[in-house]
């Protein structure tokens, strides 16, 4: 049976995402769509197989989701990126992040960190909240984002997107990543099986800012330039609006929040209420 070209678009963009992140690739992209690039590539990439990589016996649970598909979530179309969603769990991406909240932070974070992300996870997911949200967060960090993974993935009902680097980031929290693929779904732009880059963490950041229609800074201190830049990115270049947790004047973490709201790129965060206010009502 001849291939259609819904499913060479497919096979090309899942051969795509296996590879290292590239500037130059994705402008050809762009500029010829993934088919015709993938063709001029594929032979110096005989070790990747689209078939093996889109293979439900061989992927390990995880699924590619495209443009154009149902699951695709509105909040990535008109943003230029990413090829394609490598999701795991049984939650359908496209109406979890019909309203959702990032909620990031420094890697460790302090216990004042913690406890707010989970507080506010908590209240933004909870049966109180007039209309719930999904809490998206990086499923590799231990702090602010750990904590709401952890918050909302334990509510009954509750909606909870976690975005990786790559799929290597399931062995260093799996107890957690497992929860959250059965509450709602673990995603990257990376496919199952790539070698992690630094392009990698710099696509990872760039969804975190896009996935969700905001994005709320726990924590920053020094050396937490991830979180910062999910926060930069979000309103400098998605045109997300940004909010951020005050905290105390002594804590190294709290500098990061502090130096966004003294520049005016945030809005104080105290309560989930605040955060609702930034996010569509229905």
């Amino acid at each position: 049976m001849a291939e259609s070209a819904r499913d060479a678009e497919r096979r090309a963009r899942a051969a795509l995402t296996y590879l290292p992140p590239d500037r130059a690739r994705t402008r050809r992209i762009h500029r010829h769509g993934p088919v015709a690039v993938w063709e001029m590539i594929a032979g110096r990439y005989p070790g990747v197989d689209p078939g093996r990589l889109l293979d439900p016996d061989t992927a390990d649970g995880w699924r590619l989701i495209i443009p154009g598909d149902p699951d695709w979530p509105a909040t990535l179309d008109g943003t230029g990126g990413p090829l394609g969603l490598w999701a795991l769990g049984g939650g359908d991406p496209a109406a979890l992040l019909v309203r959702a909240v990032t909620l990031t932070g420094a890697r460790a974070g302090s216990a004042y960190g913690r406890a707010v992300a989970a507080t506010l996870a908590t209240d933004l997911t909870g049966s109180s909240a007039r209309v719930p949200v999904t809490v998206v967060a990086h499923g590799g960090g231990d702090g602010a984002d750990g904590a709401a993974l952890t918050a909302a993935a334990h509510r009954p009902g509750a909606g909870v997107v976690a975005v990786l680097d790559t799929n290597t980031d399931l062995f260093h929290q799996y107890e957690l990543l497992t929860a959250v693929a059965s509450a709602g779904a673990v995603v990257s732009a990376a496919a199952p099986g790539a070698y992690p880059t630094p392009g990698h963490v710099t696509a990872r950041i760039d969804l975190l800012a896009t996935l969700a229609h905001a994005v709320v800074l726990v924590e920053a201190g020094p050396g937490d330039d991830d979180a910062l830049s999910v926060a930069y990115t979000a309103r400098y270049r998605r045109r997300r609006p940004v909010l951020a947790v005050p905290g105390p004047i002594t804590a190294p973490a709290s500098a990061g929040p502090h130096v966004l709201l003294r520049d005016g790129t945030a809005r104080c965060v105290t309560t989930a209420a605040d955060i609702t206010a930034h996010l569509p009502q229905t």
